[in-house]
């Protein structure tokens, strides 16, 4: 039976319905526009204490304050950065999930393994390069060589006498040591460990002797006389160590090595979160404390498009690949 109280229930039901609908001419606002609304979780597919680790922390704050909202660092690293490379590329695609990325994750891994649970072109949306990075051959300081030419011709009187520390099989290191013994002649023995954290405290402590490891991560090593630095891996000497000479410039013409950084996520994120992502870390790349923090550590901040970085791992891909295949470098 019709009652009044009941016409007035109906009534505001209808008013209360009517008030979550958008107004006439409204539109919903896309998700892009309102990203992030939460929290941003950062993979770093390597452990705490490598170059990986710090770029990821450096850049995790910049980007929460940014965006007004936390971006939390998650190390998961193991076998090479494959562990975590295959949570970030199945994670949900939404932008709330990005990934940490380096040289051997993109360019070196599909090469030195038989089979990955992700593949880097088609499970990855690249977002942006961060920066590069370069790196020092060093020695344990009870290894009686001060150059390069020292070094290998010690190395040919003991063909696998000297052990070389890596972060992991696979790692940008790995490679650039083999390559380095490849074009020398001579024969290393290659001690992996689990990430920098572990490697840098074998070589201080004479574990291993022989380390490529970025400027960052290890100059202070160098300077306290934990380790002796021979020469630097890249194509010119960088202002920070104008005294060490390249690795060309110490009878391995054509040898040059230069680490880089980046970002990615999953492959069906949306363009605009994924133009998003890369407008705001581009602009965090143009800020002066930054680049000045990144340069004294001999980083060269990068940025660009996603297409930029797109390309950026195809060339990579192709000239790793090459050199998995002249060196014979395996994962086992």
């Amino acid at each position: 039976m019709f009652s009044v109280k009941s016409a007035f229930n109906a009534g505001a039901l209808i008013f209360t319905l009517a008030a979550l609908l958008p107004a006439p001419g409204a539109r919903a606002q896309p998700a892009s526009e309102i990203f992030p609304n939460k929290v941003v979780r950062f993979v770093c597919p390597f452990p705490p204490g490598g170059a990986n680790d710090l770029l990821a922390r450096l850049f995790a704050q910049k980007m929460a304050d940014a965006f007004g909202q936390q971006v939390i660092v998650d190390n998961r690293g193991g076998a090479g950065g494959i562990i975590g490379a295959e949570l970030g590329a199945r994670a949900p695609a939404d932008g709330y999930t990005i990934t940490m990325a380096n040289l051997s994750m993109l360019a070196i891994n599909p090469f030195l393994y038989a089979k990955l649970p992700y593949d880097v072109v088609r499970d990855f949306a690249p977002v942006i390069e961060l920066a590069q990075s370069v790196n020092l051959l060093l020695v344990h300081p009870s290894v009686p060589a001060t150059t390069v030419k020292e070094l290998i011709d010690l190395a040919k009187a003991k063909p696998g006498g000297l052990n070389y520390a890596t972060p992991g099989i696979g790692t940008p290191a790995h490679l650039a040591t083999e390559l380095m013994s490849s074009m020398a002649g001579i024969k290393l023995t290659h001690v992996p460990y689990k990430g920098s954290g572990a490697a840098i405290p074998a070589v201080i402590a004479g574990e291993s002797q022989v380390f490529i490891e970025p400027i960052a991560t290890s100059i202070a090593h160098a300077r306290a006389g934990r380790m002796r630095a021979l020469a630097v891996t890249s194509g010119r000497r960088p202002a920070v160590v104008p005294e060490l000479p390249t690795m060309a410039e110490s009878g391995l013409p054509g040898f040059e090595f230069t680490s880089w950084y980046g970002i990615l996520a999953p492959a069906a994120t949306p363009r605009a979160i994924v133009l998003r992502l890369n407008e705001t870390i581009n602009r965090i790349l143009n800020q002066a404390d930054l680049k000045e923090n990144l340069n004294s550590q001999a980083m060269l901040t990068i940025g660009g498009t996603p297409e930029a970085f797109a390309g950026k791992i195809k060339n990579e891909m192709l000239r790793w690949g090459k050199v998995v295949k002249d060196t014979g470098a395996k994962a086992d």
